[in-house]
């Protein structure tokens, strides 16, 4: 699914835009200040993953923004999202120092460890 990258948030399209530049177009012909948008945020998860229920409505100020970009990226269900987690936390975090042995508590995983096993945190053990 193709999503936008404002200014380091992540937005779905408005209803009716599948393309950047229809994007560009709409802003530009907007006579409103402020757009309607639904934002992506990351509290619980990490792009280009996002959970549908974390999803929120927020007005944006186009004239302060300075970029934008498409980006590629899949919005799921949070237990979708969370049993996906679970299998990376299992093949990733079982050698990780941050590790706390549960395979099944996800603190400290949704907002570091990618579904692709990609991990901001990740640190081998090399005390076993």
């Amino acid at each position: 699914m193709r999503l936008l990258l404002i200014d380091h948030l992540y937005y779905k399209y408005p209803d009716g835009i599948d393309s950047l530049e229809e994007f560009i177009d709409y802003i530009n012909n907007s006579e409103t200040k402020f757009i309607k948008m639904t934002e992506l945020p990351e509290d619980h998860c990490v792009a280009p993953y996002f959970i549908c229920e974390d999803a929120k409505t927020v007005y944006l100020n186009f004239a302060g923004v300075s970029r934008i970009e498409e980006i590629s990226g899949k919005i799921m269900l949070r237990i979708e999202y969370e049993r996906k987690l679970k299998e990376v936390v299992r093949t990733k975090c079982h050698d990780c120092v941050h590790f706390s042995g549960d395979f099944d508590d996800l603190e400290g995983h949704c907002d570091s460890l990618s579904l692709t096993g990609d991990c901001c945190l990740y640190r081998k053990n090399t005390d076993n």
